[in-house]
This record gives structure tokens, C-alpha cells and sequence, in this order.
């Protein structure tokens, strides 16, 4: 069930402005290993943290949260406040030890949990002072330090049950325990870590669990299952606007998980502006059968519930002939589609030919195998006995007819009609188009009629002009590419579409490029979705086997796409939770 979609304008309750040129890719952020040693311990000296990689991002929160707010013992300059000079005192620190900070380089104090929890500072007292500019007004300080801490709304109270979420999610790991009594030693990884986060910090430990407001502990079992919502609606927003306009199709496969229920999943598949493929977990949806139309149903259903439009249905031009396979066989190095689809055709025709000429040579080499190792041979010209018929009354047969006609005519004809079933004439076609884009070998595989017959299983892309335009096109892209010397050494439909957008190729051929684009969609290999399902098993487990089809959903979207995730904004998230439904608190 593959399908290719044209993106319809996304719904402004689920998505922000896209950006297009500027859009987040994690999938193709270069990553630097980051060298712990070479992190600035002076807050006046950081990067802003929302600019970094997100696995980056959580290494440096842990690593920070671990060392606790840079706070020198020195003697402080003074500096000019008012009419009077004054200086940072260091009894402040007593007062704040968990997040104030003091800048050496700057003498300028810093929140430590506003700059690693907080990417927007309009909300909090002082906003971006205490994390970009760096507050140095010390004749107001101790009233801006009290102003800034705030009540049970601020910032340094309502990060914890969101960190904390967070770091279950990014983990897999279950959230409850199977007795969270406040007697229990044995409570779940949520209150755990929630407890241990108090027990290190002592501003926080003020205001969860049992210090907390009687309706805002933020940690029933509902109130968890809808943060995790929350996050996993941002985490789906991110990949909705990171998608665009793009064109894309979809990989669906099925499985059972471990409470023998049938899971879907779906993943999008598209190439962004850099002409790299990407591929991101949708969702996974519980389907009560496997048949086509239930199938399609449940993924009609996903597409619409995210706003994403069935327009264009590709898949009646034979993609489903696309099997695992051939998939493995256009995965090998050593092997092109045109041998692959060779490979079939020669399969097909050899079983054609034994089932109508090698019955007898067959039927020799099994006489000559039972004749060696003394078996007795079956005289074909007598009768059949079924062993499981052998008191009923039943038309007589021949072994001949057995085994001639309902075993190995029968079989043969089975594997031809299976073949063709899976690898139809389009589906042929498609592949061997997409073959004719191959750069490898000086575009030795480059066929101008194959392409023009690729172009047309696309009507809602290549119109009757759009077509005659092609057929001058193809050969103009040819001449330049095949003596560009920087498309000589390209490997792959991947590498091709790379290098046609680094060097602008992709719009003086647009065309062409969108034959690359709908190439590069069709779904080769099963590789994502084999992921997700293997996600699913480390989620759904044996000890955790009732988790709710929504609940499921939720966590593997930030378990999958845990890079996207971990560039949620708590924000964002707190936000979200918020217009989720009424609160009797405001967050």
C-alpha cells in the first residue's frame, strides 16, 4: 500500500508558518561530536542551547544539570548603579543555589534552568535578561532575583514534570509502577525521577509532589498520559511542517505486538530541498483485520486526521509489485534494476518451460534418488490411495493425475502466477524508468522512450505539454550532465538528486528533477518501517503488554523520531497541555 500525496495547506490549530528555505532538518544536520572538556562552565560564554543539535541538546542539560550553576568565590568589581556604585554579592548565592549564576567574563548574573529549560522568556520575570543579556542591575537584585523565582507558575517549578517526561520518552521507559502508594519504595520511573530531580534541587523541591498545590502535582496517571500527548502533538507538528508542500508517499506495513493485536504503522517518504531522501513516523494504528480494504481505511483515516489529502492514487499503476524480494535485490551494490527485472522474467520463463517439457526428466532424477537410497518407487500407472480417504468411496485416480496434474503442474503454476502478481508489466515499467536515471557509468543506463513511458503513469503530474516538453528536455539534460565532470562519479538516483541541487541543475531541469523525485518515492526497501515495528517491541513488552492503542501511538512518535523530539520547546508543550482541555490551574 504505497501511495504518493500532494501536501494540502496544513490547518493552522496543528501547524505554524512553513518555512521553506530555513526548515529544520534533522535528518541531514551534520553532526560534531561534542567534547564535554571544551564546554564553558561561564554562563556570559555559552552558546544559546536551542541553536545546537537535539542529541547535543540533551547531553549538554545533563551535563550542566550534573556541574549545577557556575558560582565563583571572588572578590566581585563594583559598577555603577544609580548614583552609587554597587557590586554582585555573594551571599546571593545561599539565598538562590540551584539556578544563579554569576558570568566572570561579563559580571553579569544568569538563570541556569532559564537556559536550559526555557527557549522563550517573555513568560518569566527578567525575561531573556537572565539568559542572553545577563542581569547586572545589583541595586534591584534581590528584589528581581525574588521576582524572577515567582510562584508555583514559574518556570523553575513547571519544567520538572515535562523534564522528566521527556527523559521517560526519550528512553522507553514505562512511567507507572505497579504500587505508587506514598509508602512505596517501588514506585514507577515518573514519580522516581520526579522525586530524585527534588532531591537535587532545592527550589523544585518547594513545589512538586507532596509540596505541591493539591490540583497541580501534575503527576496522576492522566495528567501524564496527556503531557505525553502533548509532546507527541509537537513532535508530529515539527515533521508536518518540516513535510511543507513536498510531494510524498507513504510505507504501511503490519504486524502483531506482544498482546497479539494487529499494529499498522505508516511512515511518510519524501525528498527535501537539500534532494535527500527522508522518512518519518506518522503513526501506528490498531486494525481489527488485515484485508486491503481495512487497510486502506485505517490509513485514509490517519492521513485525514493530519490533514494530509488522498489526490493522486498511484498505486493502480502496479506498485504493489514492488515486494521485499526484489527490494533486497535493488539493495545489493553489485545489482541494478534491469538485472533484477531480468532475473524475474528469466524465473518465469524457466517455470514455464518445466512444467511443460521437464516432467519426464523430473520424474527420472526422483526414480534415480529413491532407486540409491532403496525407497520404493511409485508406479504411476496405478491407482491412487488418499491414506486419509481410504475407507470412503471416492473416484479413482491415477498417481499420474496426483502427481502430475495436482501437485506439479499445479505448484508451477502457482510460483508464475505469484510472480506475476507481484512483479505486473507497470510495475516493470516503473522500475525500468527509474533505472534510465541511474548516473552510474557516464549515464549508461539514460533511455529517453523508457523516461517519456515513466512520466505518463504520473498523469497528475506530466500533462499532455508537460510531456512534449519532456521529449526535448531529456535529451538537452543528457548532453549536460553526461560531460559535467562533477556528475561522473555520482553512485545512485540519491546521489543524482543531491548534486543536481547543489549545483542548481534541479531548476534549470525541472522537470527531469521531478522524474528524480517521483523515482527516488518509490518504496525500494522496508528498512523504516522494520524499525518502527522493532520501537514497538521495545515499548510494548511482556511486563507492559496493556498499553491503550492511543497511549502506544504517543510514545512511539517520540521514541522514533526521538531527534525531532528533543526539539520540542517545553513551551510549546505546556501550551499545548494547557488548551488540551480545562484546567483548574493555569500553566
Amino acid at each position: 500500500m504505497e501511495r504518493y500525496f500532494p501536501k494540502r495547506k496544513i490547518d493552522e490549530v496543528v501547524n505554524q508558518e512553513p518555512q521553506s528555505e530555513n526548515r529544520t532538518n534533522a535528518s541531514i544536520r551534520p553532526r560534531v561530536e561534542t567534547n564535554l572538556d571544551d564546554l564553558p562552565i561561564d554562563p556570559g560564554k555559552r552558546k544559546n542551547i536551542y541553536t545546537m543539535d537535539g542529541n547535543d541538546r540533551e547531553i549538554l542539560i545533563r551535563f550542566y544539570l550534573q556541574k549545577g550553576p557556575f558560582q565563583p568565590k571572588m572578590i566581585f568589581p563594583r559598577r555603577q548603579c544609580g548614583e552609587r556604585n554597587h557590586r554582585f554579592v555573594f551571599t546571593w548565592f545561599n539565598d538562590h543555589p540551584s539556578w544563579l549564576e554569576y558570568s566572570v567574563s561579563e559580571d553579569s548574573c544568569y538563570c541556569l534552568f532559564c537556559y536550559l529549560f526555557k527557549p522563550e522568556h517573555g513568560g518569566q520575570s527578567g525575561g531573556d535578561v537572565f539568559v542572553t543579556k545577563g542581569f547586572t542591575n545589583w541595586k534591584e537584585a534581590v528584589k528581581k532575583f525574588r521576582d524572577h523565582v515567582g510562584e508555583i507558575n514559574s518556570i523553575h517549578h513547571k519544567f520538572a514534570s515535562v523534564a522528566v517526561a521527556k527523559l521517560c520518552l526519550s528512553q522507553a521507559l514505562a512511567f507507572r509502577g505497579h504500587d505508587e502508594s506514598e509508602d512505596s519504595t517501588k514506585k514507577g520511573n515518573f514519580i522516581t525521577f520526579l522525586q530524585f530531580l527534588a532531591d537535587h534541587n532545592e527550589e523544585i523541591k518547594k513545589v512538586v509532589l507532596d509540596k505541591a498545590s493539591e490540583n497541580d502535582q501534575l503527576t496522576s496517571p492522566r495528567i501524564q498520559k496527556d503531557i505525553v500527548r502533548a509532546m507527541a502533538l509537537e513532535t508530529t507538528k515539527i515533521i508536518l511542517n518540516e513535510l511543507g508542500d513536498y510531494l510524498f508517499s507513504i510505507l504501511v506495513d503490519e504486524s502483531r505486538d506482544i498482546s497479539i493485536k494487529e499494529q499498522m504503522v505508516v511512515l511518510l517518504r519524501y525528498v527535501d530541498n537539500h534532494g535527500c531522501i527522508v522518512e518519518r513516523f506518522l503513526g501506528v494504528v490498531h486494525v481489527n483485520d488485515t484485508t486491503s480494504l481495512s487497510l486502506k481505511a485505517s490509513v485514509v483515516e490517519l492521513l485525514e486526521k493530519h490533514n494530509l489529502s488522498i489526490t493522486n492514487h498511484t498505486d493502480d499503476h502496479g506498485l504493489r509489485g514492488i515486494n521485499d524480494g526484489l527490494s533486497r535485490a535493488l539493495q545489493k551494490k553489485d545489482q541494478d534494476i534491469i538485472n533484477a527485472m531480468n532475473l524475474v522474467n528469466v524465473t518465469k520463463y524457466f517455470l514455464k518451460i518445466m512444467r511443460r517439457d521437464r516432467w519426464d526428466d523430473f520424474i527420472q532424477e526422483v526414480t534415480l534418488f529413491y532407486e540409491k537410497h532403496e525407497i520404493v518407487v511409485v508406479d504411476m500407472n496405478a491407482s491412487f490411495v488418499d491414506p486419509r480417504r481410504a475407507l470412503r468411496k471416492s473416484e479413482v485416480l491415477t498417481n499420474y493425475h496426483v502427481y502430475h496434474n495436482d501437485k506439479f503442474v499445479d505448484i508451477l503454476e502457482k510460483q508464475v502466477e505469484e510472480l506475476n502478481d507481484r512483479f505486473s508489466e507497470i510495475g516493470t515499467d516503473l522500475l525500468l524508468g527509474m533505472s534510465c536515471l541511474d548516473p552510474q557509468n557516464s549515464f549508461h543506463a539514460f533511455d529517453k522512450e523508457k523516461l517519456i513511458k515513466f512520466s505518463k503513469f504520473y498523469p497528475s503530474k506530466f500533462y499532455p505539454t508537460q510531456i512534449m516538453e519532456l521529449e526535448w528536455a531529456l535529451p538537452v539534460y543528457f548532453e549536460d550532465v553526461s560531460h559535467d565532470d562533477r556528475f561522473s562519479i555520482l553512485n545512485g538516483i540519491a546521489g543524482l538528486a543531491k548534486k543536481m541541487v547543489e549545483t542548481g541543475k534541479h531548476l534549470i531541469h525541472r522537470l527531469v528533477y521531478l522524474l528524480v523525485k517521483l523515482a527516488m518515492l518509490l518504496p525500494v526497501a522496508t528498512t523504516g518501517v522494520e524499525r518502527s515495528f522493532s520501537s514497538m517491541n521495545i515499548v510494548k513488552t511482556r511486563l507492559r503488554n496493556r498499553i491503550g492503542d492511543e497511549w502506544l501511538n504517543d510514545i512511539l512518535v517520540t521514541y522514533v523520531e526521538c531527534d525531532i523530539f528533543l526539539t520540542v520547546k517545553t513551551e510549546d508543550v505546556l501550551q499545548r497541555f494547557q488548551n488540551m482541555k480545562p484546567r483548574r490551574i493555569t500553566l
